[in-house]
């Protein structure tokens, strides 16, 4: 059995379809995966990260994770501030 579907059913279908294809795009950039520069930071680095840890509030938000560390499996950002609301990265 085929589907039949009018014009106006047509170009909504395409539009929905369309959209989320755009919406996928650009969190492509921003999941997470290895640098090998994350191996080269010296161990003091990679023990200040693993100390951070989030307030126990935000730890209960967010449904009491087995990590309570923020910043262990996070990446790293050089950043520059220019002023207390605004700044870049340094690249």
């Amino acid at each position: 059995m085929r589907l039949q579907m009018k014009d106006g059913e047509r170009q909504v279908l395409c539009f929905i379809v369309l959209a989320m294809l755009l919406s996928i795009i650009p969190s492509l950039k921003a999941w997470p995966r290895w640098d090998e520069r994350f191996a080269q930071l010296d161990q003091s680095t990679r023990e200040w990260y693993r100390s951070q840890e989030m307030t126990e509030e935000t730890w209960r938000r967010l449904g009491s994770p087995s990590w309570k560390s923020c910043c262990e499996k996070g990446d790293v950002f050089h950043t520059q501030f220019s002023s207390p609301e605004q700044w870049h990265e340094i690249r």
